[in-house]
């Protein structure tokens, strides 16, 4: 089984993803549920190194699908904290300029 199949984090790179057999790209693919058909030859001539580039693109996509993803909880996250400090400071400035008054 390959490291990807195996469930390392280590995933091929490009160059690597070429020198393997057709059966463990084919492995590769089903283990991380990546959206390339496992299909070679055929009218379109599909090749093992179609397979190999189609594996990677699928693996950048999903890449920036989980950045955008992170990015968008992060600004979020954000937002609440931003809109917790602002409440927290409108509910100090009374007794701030009470206190103030005070003196």
């Amino acid at each position: 089984a390959s490291s990807a199949a195996s469930g390392s984090s280590a995933e091929p790179g490009p160059a690597s993803l070429s020198s393997q057999s057709l059966s463990q790209l084919r492995e590769l693919i089903q283990a991380e549920q990546l959206p390339v058909s496992t299909a070679v030859g055929g009218v379109a001539r599909r090749t093992k190194e179609d397979l190999a580039r189609e594996i990677g693109e699928a693996r950048l996509h999903r890449s920036e699908q989980d950045t955008a993803a992170r990015a968008a909880a992060v600004a979020q996250q954000y937002a609440v904290s931003a809109a917790a400090f602002e409440a927290a400071e409108a509910a100090a400035a009374p007794a701030a300029a009470a206190a103030g008054a005070e003196g």
